[in-house]
């Protein structure tokens, strides 16, 4: 009964996208439709229309298994590896560079936050 619970929460998940995506086609601007998805999930939350306990079984699931998503990319990546030498150090950069700015933004983030608790 409980992988029958996490498959429909799941498959709910899985809708969702399915929806956001169709209204970022809708959008005059380019978002994508995992995000749209993303802030629709948030909202259902938020407003009380989708209790948590509909999908968190579902989502813990997909979320332990996130790297097993990312195996199609590297393995997609690994056929371009001639393109990523050509352009190492430009990517190295990028990566350097929005490191050290989310970093920094954590930073702020971690303080602001700090500073909001001590005036609780």
């Amino acid at each position: 009964m409980k992988y029958f619970q996490v498959l429909l929460q799941v498959l709910l998940l899985c809708g969702v996208s399915v929806v956001g995506n169709q209204l970022a086609l809708l959008l005059p601007i380019k978002i994508p439709g995992s995000i749209v998805g993303i802030l629709i999930v948030f909202l259902f939350l938020k407003l009380g229309w989708l209790p948590l306990s509909w999908i968190e079984a579902g989502a813990t699931l997909l979320v332990s298994e996130l790297l097993l998503f990312f195996v199609p990319s590297v393995v997609g990546i690994i056929n371009f590896s001639d393109i990523l030498w050509s352009q190492s150090f430009g990517l190295l950069a990028v990566i350097v560079a929005s490191t050290l700015i989310m970093l920094a933004f954590i930073h702020l983030m971690t303080g602001l936050l700090a500073q909001y608790r001590e005036e609780e």
